[in-house]
Parts: structure tokens; C-alpha cells; sequence
């Protein structure tokens, strides 16, 4: 019977330890970004994408983002686990290449080298993503130039250096090229 109470406070605690992790894993997270395209005569749109962590639908009406450009207002829904993806546009019907649309236009300004990129319920921030690319923490030496930054995991810390990588050059996106023409960005918005 000792050893029973014991088996049972120790599965309790396990409980109670997991229900922890999953309460302070964040529902929104911010997996991907992309700063600066490869040709200055063909901009790609820069972006932010995030996820739905969680098993509901997330109303974004009230929330925000930050960035260099300053705070700008949401909205619409996220899906359960489920992409969003807030791009700068530089025509008003912000379409990528292959004719799939933004779920949200918004005037991003990413600084090329470092910044940060918040992700605001109100006030609250949900989500935030501090870079620094001259640190080889987050691109290994390798020319960031033409690639995104992408979250191994969406579960994984995203404020670890070490979770995030290049968009590797073999990935070759639909969103960010032209089928049949050269290829000049890499990336993998949704």
C-alpha cells in the first residue's frame, strides 16, 4: 500500500508537470520570416508567418504586430494548427507568384541585419522573435540574402538562435518564384 500512495503521488506529479509544459507553450509562433530578396528589380514581398499552436480557432481581431515600421492591427482568424501570413505589399492585391494570397497586407519593414518581430494580444505579447544575423547562431556564416528564417519546430523556443535555420537553397517554393524562370529567393510561407 506505501508503495501504491507513492506510484500515485509520482503519476500526479507527472500530470501535473505535463499540464504545466502545455499551458505555458505558446498558442500563436511566430515559424518564419523573410528580410531581403535577392533582386532589387524583382522584390519579394517581405513576410511573416505564424502558427496556431493550440486546438481552437484564434480571432486575431484585437491583436497586433510589431515591427521596425511600428505596430500595426490584425485580423481574421487562424485555424487550429493552422499558418497565418502577414506580407508587405508592393501592389494592393498582394498576391506571391503563384497566385496564392496573403491572409493579411500590412506595411512590414524587417531590418535587413537585426531587429524584432512581436506578436501583441493588446498589450500582452504572445509571441517575439529578437534577430541578429551577424550572429552565426542564426544563419551559420551562410548568405541570408534571398532566403527566409524558419522555426525547425513550431513547439520548439523560438527565442533560441539554435531552433531557427535558412531556408535551404534546394527548397524550391512555389511562393517565391516564377515556375520556368530562374530561381532568386527560397522560402516556405504556409
Amino acid at each position: 500500500m506505501k508503495n501504491l500512495n507513492k506510484l500515485i503521488r509520482i503519476l500526479q506529479s507527472y500530470y501535473c508537470l505535463g499540464l504545466c509544459v502545455c499551458i505555458l507553450q505558446a498558442e500563436v509562433v511566430i515559424t518564419e520570416f523573410f528580410i531581403k530578396s535577392a533582386s532589387q528589380t524583382d522584390p519579394i514581398s517581405q513576410y511573416v508567418e505564424i502558427y496556431n499552436n493550440s486546438g481552437v480557432p484564434r480571432d486575431l481581431n484585437g491583436w497586433f504586430i510589431e515591427t521596425f515600421s511600428g505596430t500595426q492591427p490584425l485580423s481574421g482568424n487562424i485555424n487550429p494548427y493552422s499558418y497565418f501570413l502577414i506580407s508587405k505589399c508592393f501592389t494592393n492585391d498582394c498576391y506571391f507568384y503563384n497566385n496564392r494570397q496573403s491572409d493579411l497586407m500590412a506595411v512590414l519593414i524587417l531590418p535587413v541585419i537585426e531587429g524584432s518581430i512581436n506578436i501583441l494580444e493588446g498589450t500582452h505579447i504572445k509571441d517575439q522573435v529578437n534577430y541578429d544575423l551577424t550572429d552565426s547562431g542564426w544563419t551559420n556564416g551562410e548568405d541570408y540574402v534571398g532566403r527566409s528564417l524558419r522555426l525547425h519546430d513550431p513547439s520548439l523556443d523560438n527565442s533560441n538562435s539554435e531552433n531557427w535555420s535558412l531556408s535551404p537553397i534546394t527548397e524550391k517554393s512555389l511562393w517565391l518564384y516564377e515556375e520556368n524562370t530562374e530561381i532568386k529567393n527560397f522560402g516556405s510561407p504556409r
